[in-house]
């Protein structure tokens, strides 16, 4: 099987394991070869009739996945408004004073985020060249790396507390008058998420490039250690609500307290630690 690549179409091998034949690979400006699986790959005849990419041929690990981020927390519920007061049927006697309002909800805590996955490894990969024509005026470069760890997910932010409920409203009576209710407590913001872990690179593997003696020196190889995925975020903690009101009486009534805010802001992840160096070399 022929093939003509260029850097519009380059050459690249994906999948459990490559067992790949080409007879004549014709390179044109930009061509280059990827490969992202272990295996085998034999060219009869490489022909170079424009400028190759650099790096010419790419042996690399896929990147880990990146890891989710944490849901924001569910926002408190406001306090309901407490019951209006009432007079006694004749007014000559106590009535039943307003209710208090309810207190605000607690915001949720957000979530964590999830961490991201591990780079999966450098294959490990015997290139077999058979014969080269044609000249590449920048020479040849092949390189090595295994897959870059995934991001880390930022944490959730905290939900916002409930706003307390307002206390019932006084009312005026012909003796006795009728106390207004306190107002509702308002409620606490949660927890800001923490932030996940970045995965760790792929390490390096073992590539073999064996091409024709004469054009060893064309070569310039060189392995690379992947990177680790960068840390999450931690996120902001969620805000308390204010107090319900207290419905004003002759003796006065109190306001409910606003709530306070969450305390702690989530902490953010660690990056993923590099991958090892794997080996590649043109004999």
């Amino acid at each position: 099987m022929d093939k003509v690549i260029s850097g519009k179409s380059p050459l690249v091998l994906t999948g459990d394991h490559v067992s790949e034949h080409y007879g004549t690979v014709t390179v044109q400006d930009g061509g280059y070869i990827e490969v992202r699986a272990d295996g085998f790959v034999t060219i009869d005849s490489l022909v170079i009739s424009g400028n190759p990419a650099a790096p010419f041929i790419r042996v690399i690990g896929e990147k880990g996945a990146d890891g989710a981020s944490g849901q924001h927390g569910r926002d408190g519920n406001h306090g309901g408004t407490g019951a209006n007061a009432t007079c006694s049927s004749g007014g000559g006697e106590p009535g039943t004073p307003g209710g208090d309002g309810g207190a605000g909800a607690n915001g949720a805590d957000g979530s964590k985020g999830m961490n991201g996955e591990k780079g999966s490894p450098s294959p490990n990969l015997n290139i077999t060249i058979t014969a080269i024509s044609g000249e590449a005026m920048n020479g040849m470069t092949a390189i090595s790396a295994g897959g870059a760890g995934g991001n880390g997910g930022d944490g959730g932010l905290g939900g916002d507390g409930g706003r307390g409920g307002d206390g019932g409203k006084y009312t005026g009576c012909v003796a006795y008058n009728s106390n207004g209710g306190n107002g509702g407590a308002g409620g606490l913001g949660g927890l800001g998420g923490s932030g996940g872990n970045g995965g760790n690179g792929g390490d390096g593997g073992v590539v073999t490039i064996s091409v024709p003696p004469a054009y060893n020196s064309l070569f310039l190889c060189k392995s690379y250690p992947a990177k680790g995925g960068k840390y999450g975020q931690g996120n902001w903690y969620g805000i308390g609500n204010i107090g319900g009101i207290g419905r004003a009486s002759k003796t006065a009534r109190n306001c409910g307290l606003s709530g306070s805010p969450g305390q702690i802001v989530g902490a953010s992840g660690t990056s993923g630690a590099s991958g090892s160096v794997g080996t590649i070399t043109i004999k």
